[in-house]
C-alpha cells in the first residue's frame, strides 16, 4: 500500500469519528483547565495529551477524501486547508497556555487563515447547500478556534498567571 493510500485510510477513520471523540477530548481538557484555575491541580499532561490529540485529529482529519459527490476540487482544497489550520491553531493555544515559545505565530497565522476561509465557505455553502463537506459542526470549530486563538494571543500573561494557568511569566532580558 502506498503511502498517500495509508494517510487516505487513516484520515478518513479519524473523519468518521472526529464529531464523537472531538467532543470528548475537549470537554477533558476543559475540566483540566477547570481544575488548574479552580483547585490548582497539577493538570498540564491533561491539557498537553488533550490538545495535542485534537491537533493530530484535526490534521490527519485533512488526508481524509470526502464521499461528498457535490464537492469539487475547489471544495476539498478549502477543507484540507481549514484542517490544517485548524491543526496549528490548536497547538498554538496548547503552547499559549503552557507558555512555550512560538504561540504567537502559530496562533496569529492559523487564526488569519481561518477568518478568511470563514466567509468563503459560507458563501460556497449559500450557493450550494446541498454540499456536506462544510458541515455546521465544521464551521462552528473554524470559529471558535479562530476566537479563541486571538483571544489568548492578545490576553495578558498577568491574567493567565492570575487564574493558575501558567505558574510563571518568563520575561525577556533587555540588555
Amino acid at each position: 500500500m502506498r503511502q498517500d493510500e495509508q494517510l487516505n485510510k487513516i484520515g478518513n477513520l479519524i473523519s468518521s469519528g472526529l464529531e464523537k471523540y472531538e467532543s470528548i477530548i475537549f470537554l477533558i481538557f476543559l475540566g483540566g483547565i477547570i481544575l488548574k484555575a479552580a483547585a490548582g491541580f497539577p493538570v498540564n499532561i491533561i491539557m498537553v495529551l488533550a490538545l495535542s490529540t485534537l491537533g493530530t485529529m484535526y490534521f490527519l482529519n485533512a488526508f481524509s477524501i470526502t464521499k461528498d459527490e457535490n464537492a469539487g476540487g475547489i471544495e476539498r482544497f478549502i477543507q484540507k486547508i481549514a484542517s490544517f489550520a485548524e491543526s496549528i491553531g490548536v497547538i498554538g493555544i496548547l503552547f499559549k497556555l503552557q507558555n512555550w515559545p512560538g504561540s504567537s505565530a502559530m496562533i496569529i497565522n492559523s487564526s488569519v487563515i481561518l477568518i478568511i476561509l470563514l466567509p468563503v465557505i459560507l458563501k460556497i455553502k449559500s450557493k450550494k447547500p446541498e454540499l456536506r463537506i462544510f458541515t455546521s459542526r465544521m464551521i462552528l470549530r473554524i470559529f471558535l478556534i479562530a476566537v479563541l486563538g486571538l483571544t489568548l494571543k492578545f490576553t495578558s500573561k498577568d491574567l493567565f498567571y492570575k487564574f493558575g494557568i501558567i505558574e510563571t511569566i518568563k520575561t525577556e532580558k533587555t540588555e
